[in-house]
Order: structure tokens, then sequence, then C-alpha cells
């Protein structure tokens, strides 16, 4: 495993990460929801009660990395056996095509806490984009 690495004055938190070359699945072009940007901003306000403008961004990236990182490792999270599973077999099926040359890999959906806020991460299953979003959006 390599770590995520930001400028050590910015921020000294190490994020794991998978490598490129052994990526579970793609996320293609990552979408946070208006809601979801507004509950992890509330969050990294909280959290950055003295701090500046450029602290109160780093915290925000912090918790949007933070949520994409667990996605991106598979993290079970607030996942039931069934979700966990087929997250499982979606990367399992990843880049494979059956017979008519149709993709055999499914979405992968993860549900993370945060401040007692839960937050839905999901990859399309064409891997073109995966969204940040909050229960109710969906």
């Amino acid at each position: 495993m390599f770590y995520l690495r930001r400028n050590k004055r910015v921020q000294s938190r190490k994020i794991k990460q998978c490598p490129k070359d052994k990526l579970r699945f793609i996320l293609g072009t990552t979408v946070v929801t208006a809601a979801a940007d507004k509950e992890i901003k509330r969050i990294a306000g909280k959290r950055n009660k003295n701090g500046g403008a450029i602290e109160f961004y780093q915290k925000r990236n912090s918790i949007r990395s933070l949520l994409m990182t667990k996605h991106l490792n598979l993290e079970r999270g607030e996942l039931n056996d069934i979700d966990y599973q087929l997250n499982l077999a979606a990367c399992k099926d990843e880049g494979k095509k059956d017979g008519d040359g149709n993709w055999m890999q499914s979405r992968i959906f993860s549900s993370f806490k945060i401040e007692n806020i839960k937050f839905w991460i999901i990859t399309e299953s064409d891997r073109k984009s995966t969204t940040i979003l909050l229960p109710e959006e969906y």
C-alpha cells in the first residue's frame, strides 16, 4: 500500500489507499451533491472552531478524502451482508465482459457515518462517476 500525501505544513495525516496498479475498481468522475457538501462543510466547521478559511477547506477536503478512501478500499461501514457481498462480487467481475460483449461489473455502494450523519457513496456500473450523497437524496 502507498499513502496519499499532502504538503506536511497543510496536513500531516496519511490516508491509506490502494496503489493504482492494484485498484479494485475505477472511481470515474467524483460528484458531491449539494446537500452532502453542506453537511461536510458543517462537520468541517465544527472541527475548525478557531481556524481560518484555509484550515476549513483542508478539513472539508480531508472528510471527502476519508469517505472516498473508505469506499475505494471497500470498507464495510454501515452496509448489511448482502450489499457488502454484492460489492465484492462487483470487484471480482471488474473489467470482464460476457459472451455478448457487455460489462459484467455492477455498481459499488458504500455507507458511512461521520458525526451521526450517514453518507452514501455510489460508483456507477459503467465506472464513469462516483457520487457522494445523503440517503434522502437517492
